[in-house]
């Protein structure tokens, strides 16, 4: 079973198991349809174009890949259920085929220099950045990773449990609310934290990457200050898509580089692309 649509296609998969995640959201883990035929990896970053079963929604759902297990060879998608699409994405149970086109975009770049890596994410833009933890793991064993998770109440913390994070990365939780560790906004807690610990004995002049998902609010605050501090900063964006191929114009943003589209020249963009606010 394969629509073609540009150069990728869909493929037909089974789903393997598909969970309650915490926080409203759910995990979908499917077998990877090209586990034997030698392709690449998926990076952390990149996302996959769902197909429903049910032909009234007409086009398929673009959901960020949660984790790959290249020895279960399986891949993981945490997502919330907001629209008709992913309410009927909740209903599909394991044993069930399921048409998935990727992976498409490009990911997280882990760059080999810099010891100190920190990540960023907020609400739903958490759900990929697990992987972007192995990713730095595998690359750079002994980093040091901060890792600024945020969301609206103290149930987040039932996501970030189920993420089953490694214990020697530094979680800093932070919510809306405060009913869970500091209250306040994840860029606020974050350029707070770095300029504190600037100059007080905690270095962060090896800071290999800001790394950031979430919304586009939260993307522009941690923006702003990775360039007003001199950061090297990525930035995974959130933005409807009706192709996922750069087939269409649906996703098209402005950069300093002209206009690019998410799909394709992102979802991962460097920061540097937008001297000014995010579209």
């Amino acid at each position: 079973m394969e629509h073609r649509c540009g150069k990728k296609h869909f493929e037909k998969t089974e789903i393997v198991s598909h969970e309650y995640a915490g926080a409203d959201c759910y995990c979908l883990t499917v077998r990877w349809p090209r586990m034997m035929e030698g392709s690449d990896f998926p990076r952390a970053g990149q996302f996959y174009m769902i197909s429903l079963h049910d032909k009234s929604h007409i086009l398929p759902r673009p959901i960020s890949l949660h984790s790959f297990d290249e020895k279960q060879g399986t891949l993981s998608f945490v997502y919330r259920p907001i629209g008709a699409g992913t309410q009927e994405l909740t209903q599909y149970r394991a044993g069930e085929s399921l048409a998935i086109q990727g992976p498409l975009g490009n990911g997280f770049t882990v760059p080999s220099a810099g010891s100190c890596h920190i990540i960023a994410g907020g609400g739903i833009g958490l759900a990929p950045l697990p992987q972007l933890i192995r990713a730095i793991r595998s690359r750079q064993p002994e980093a040091r990773i901060i890792f600024f998770a945020g969301g609206r109440d103290r149930h987040i913390q039932e996501l970030i449990d189920f993420f089953a994070l490694p214990a020697d990365i530094e979680l800093i939780l932070c919510t809306d609310d405060g009913s869970l560790g500091i209250k306040g906004f994840v860029p606020d807690v974050l350029s707070a934290y770095i300029e504190k610990h600037r100059g007080s004995g905690t270095s962060f002049a090896d800071i290999a990457m800001i790394y950031a998902c979430g919304p586009t609010a939260m993307l522009n605050k941690i923006r702003a200050f990775s360039q007003s501090a001199q950061l090297p900063c990525q930035l995974s964006l959130e933005r409807r898509m009706a192709c996922g191929v750069r087939a269409c114009m649906g996703c098209s943003i402005q950069t300093a580089a002209g206009v690019k589209k998410v799909c394709a020249d992102g979802p991962v963009f460097d920061s540097l692309l937008f001297p000014h606010e995010l579209p």
